[in-house]
């Protein structure tokens, strides 16, 4: 559990917790407006504090890089196994991290045990200094049991993907979600991407999840193949005026290109020269034609530009005002729904005109591309129509014998590049085949490793079920499905007149989660929800909610904590049901009516620039 929070800043509201649930209400005044601040009141604030402590970025954006908050130190006093620990950062020195053990001992920490010779212990603190990454790997071990990140270079190991394993922040951030993970239970960030998900969630509900990882790396190598087949087409291939063969196609075209070779061969051992004119003839007919063809349609595109941004030009919204006061100065007064009558008519017409010159403008796009891929395709037949006049123009028997060696040479080097590009094409085909094959592998593993593992998803879908019926009154369905693309998760709730399905689907989804990891001993200890939780729930079911919560807290042994505006804590709806919400808000309320009202006490960053305006 989570004991206190502080900072050395003066102005800052240190907070302090107790077992259970704990609600920290915020007083909104109907003058303010938090989408123009940062900050607000600082509720949401304390949530990005307890990332900053549990090692999330810093980056130059972060409010504790801000001019006013930079040299103050922030601090949590929290529970880990076997010890309580206070552990303080600030934004000055955000790749370090300050930790002392108050109570209890370390020995069960085996990974601060064998590090605890290379951390720096601090005198004055009287506790050890260490990287926010030696950080992160104990809170990932004695939390969910991760193993640390090892080898030299610990930033490129860390790096997002370098082998797709579950990180302690992905885990963790399902128990402490920021602002922007209201949306899906199963997304911690609305950035989070589906492999991270995948392997995350499989791990915290305790199953195997090197299955999603092997499908990432799978799904990896794919896309890799396809960017490389991409490039293949956009190299040699593309200079051969060949834009999408597959290795079928360059298969054929080698197979031509290898006969034409060995007919030029034989004319130039018996020196045939005449037939050779015949069809270089034709084929600079043929080159003559299609220029003039081309040029043609580019001639005709330029014209369709031409009018098209004419017709953009003249397009002219209609002037339904002007109707509405010519009425008016003739004594005509329209009631309000001719009135609003006008106003539909202006709005459709409107939506013509800009729909008009949308469908205009992606005209021109496509026939500015059109005339660039013509142009082109000039370039490169006038090139050859040009190797070709140097046929003709040369003369004499040694001259001709002299070009057909340079048509020969010119086929020997295509069937060369059409070679390479064949080769790249057939193994990436044949790898992708092989990747096809292993992702279905992968399938049939997933769908066994459900089968081994029967017990265990019972456990969270139960879990789910009981939260939801407490809710309800009717239970919803947490449903976890093996499919091709790994596995795929979902929820069933009872239909119900109340709104903000969505976010009590949210609930039931962490409280379940907090509940299987509190079980196992493991886990954070602690549940933190933002207000953002409620948002398009009727004050019915947020009680409901946070009675639920209270109770599952208290019966399972870990701690709850919930951020609030004080205008939708349902307090009437509490006294009528005889449950005791002021025993669990914190004493310390914080309020947006004035700068020693906020949690911070102050403000700072855009705030204060938008207050000076």
């Amino acid at each position: 559990m989570i004991y206190e929070i502080y900072s050395t800043l003066p102005t800052f509201k240190n907070l302090a917790f107790s077992k259970g649930f704990n609600i920290l209400v915020s007083d909104k005044t109907e003058s303010s407006d938090n989408r123009k601040t940062r900050n607000g009141a600082g509720k949401s604030s304390l949530i990005e504090i307890i990332h900053f402590l549990t090692g999330s970025n810093c980056g130059i954006d972060s409010i504790f890089k801000c001019e006013e908050l930079i040299s103050f130190r922030f601090g949590m006093v929290f529970d880990l196994p076997g010890a309580v620990v206070r552990v303080e950062r600030s934004g000055m020195k955000a790749n370090r991290i300050d930790i002392k053990i108050i109570g209890g001992n370390i020995n069960n920490w085996p990974i601060f045990s064998k590090k605890m010779m290379q951390f720096e212990y601090e005198a004055q603190y009287e506790g050890y200094n260490l990287s926010v990454d030696d950080w992160k790997d104990i809170l990932g071990q004695l939390m969910f049991g991760l193993k640390p990140v090892e080898g030299k270079d610990r930033s490129k190991n860390r790096e997002e993907g370098s082998s797709f394993l579950p990180s302690f922040r992905s885990l963790f951030s399902y128990f402490v979600r920021k602002q922007d993970a209201f949306n899906l239970p199963f997304k911690q960030s609305s950035e989070q991407r589906t492999w991270d998900y995948q392997i995350a969630l499989t791990y915290l509900l305790g199953l195997d999840w090197t299955i999603p990882q092997e499908f990432q790396k799978i799904r990896a190598q794919l896309d890799r193949l396809i960017k490389m087949q991409q490039a293949v087409r956009k190299g040699e291939l593309q200079e051969l005026g060949i834009y999408r063969a597959n290795a079928a196609e360059l298969r054929t075209k080698i197979a031509v290109a290898e006969r034409e070779i060995e007919r030029l061969k034989t004319n130039i051992n018996t020196f045939q020269i005449l037939p050779e004119y015949e069809k270089f003839s034709q084929e600079s007919t043929e080159i003559a034609r299609r220029l003039e063809d081309l040029n043609q349609q580019n001639t005709l595109d330029r014209i369709l530009i031409d009018n098209f941004h004419e017709s953009i030009d003249r397009e002219i919204e209609p002037a339904i005002d002007n109707l509405a006061d010519l009425y008016r100065e003739v004594g005509i007064v329209f009631p309000d729904t001719i009135t609003r009558r006008f106003e539909d008519v202006r709005k459709f017409h409107e939506s013509v005109i800009s729909n008009r010159r949308d469908y205009l403008s992606s005209e021109i796009v496509a026939a500015k591309q059109r005339i660039s891929d013509r142009t082109f395709t000039m370039d490169k037949l006038a090139k050859r129509q040009a190797e070709l006049i140097g046929f003709f123009k040369s003369g004499g028997a040694i001259e001709q014998l002299t070009g057909l060696q340079s048509e020969l040479n010119r086929k020997e080097n295509e069937v060369l590049a059409l070679s390479r590009n064949y080769q790249i094409l057939e193994e990436a085909d044949t790898k992708k085949t092989q990747l096809e094959i292993a992702r279905r592998q992968q399938y049939l593993r997933l769908v066994q490793d459900y089968k081994e593992q029967e017990t265990t998803l019972k456990k969270a879908v139960i879990a789910f079920e009981k939260i939801s019926e407490a809710l309800y009154e009717r239970e919803g369905s947490l449903n976890i499905e093996a499919t091709e693309s790994g596995p795929e998760f979902s929820i069933s709730m009872p239909s119900h007149k109340s709104g903000g399905i969505s976010k009590m689907q949210i609930f039931c989804f962490d409280m379940m989660l907090m509940q299987l990891w509190t079980e196992r001993g493991l886990g954070t200890g602690f549940l933190v929800h933002d207000s953002h939780l409620f948002d398009g729930v009727d004050e019915r079911q947020i009680a409901t909610a946070l009675e639920v919560g209270a109770t599952t807290a208290k019966k399972f042994g870990f701690q709850y904590i919930m951020t609030m505006n004080s205008d939708i804590v349902p307090y009437e709806i509490f006294r009528n049901r005889n449950f005791n919400v002021d025993q669990h808000i914190l004493p310390v309320k914080l309020t947006d009516a004035s700068d020693e009202g906020r949690l911070f006490g102050i403000q700072f960053g855009s705030e204060k620039t938008s207050s000076k305006k």
